[in-house]
């Protein structure tokens, strides 16, 4: 099994996100986990090293459906993946983090509204009561905040990362064959 770390803000996240997606619809074992490691509740402005991010990906996010627009700001995303655990247990994670994805790569939304949460959860069939629970819970918050000090403590200090079998931690940037062989280790 592969376990993708990855956060929306991430333009190779976006990449290595529909990728290894790709992969999951062929019944390669993916797990998916969202990760904000910045720790910060307010948008910042897009620093160089996520703009070179953009500039190094913005292609390949393009070929793999997802037309991308250069960002000028890093949301919070903490809310965004407590949504993600309601998508799961509705058997529509997928569907959320391309929802979420394409909500603030290609539509420019905020993934740190709640109520933009709550309506773009609403159109992939999500509860909107229990999406509106998980995107502003601050217990829910600080229950993920706390797993991903876990992260940290392992050595994780930005995304893409992807976990192979074992926990051993890797760059997402693997080409496909590559994948198929870390899956079936």
């Amino acid at each position: 099994m592969l376990t993708l770390l990855h956060d929306i803000p991430s333009a190779a996240a976006l990449v290595a996100v529909l990728r290894l997606h790709a992969l999951a619809e062929q019944g390669v074992a993916v797990a998916f986990v969202g990760l904000d490691l910045r720790g910060f509740d307010v948008s910042l402005p897009a620093t160089l090293d996520v703009l070179e991010d953009f500039d190094r990906n913005a292609d390949a996010a393009r070929s793999l459906g997802i037309e991308v627009a250069r960002p000028r700001r890093v949301p919070p995303t903490v809310a965004a993946h407590a949504v993600q655990a309601v998508a799961e247990r509705h058997g529509r994670g997928a569907a959320w983090r391309l929802a979420v994805y394409r909500h603030h790569w290609a539509a420019g939304g905020d993934v740190a509204d709640a109520d933009q949460l709550v309506a773009l959860a609403a159109t992939i069939g999500l509860p909107s009561d229990e999406v509106a629970v998980a995107a502003t819970s601050r217990r829910v918050h600080a229950a993920l905040r706390r797993d991903w000090q876990t992260w940290r403590a392992r050595g994780v200090g930005g995304v893409p990362v992807l976990v192979a079998d074992g926990g051993t931690l890797l760059s997402a940037d693997q080409c496909d064959a590559d994948l198929l062989a870390l899956a079936s280790l």
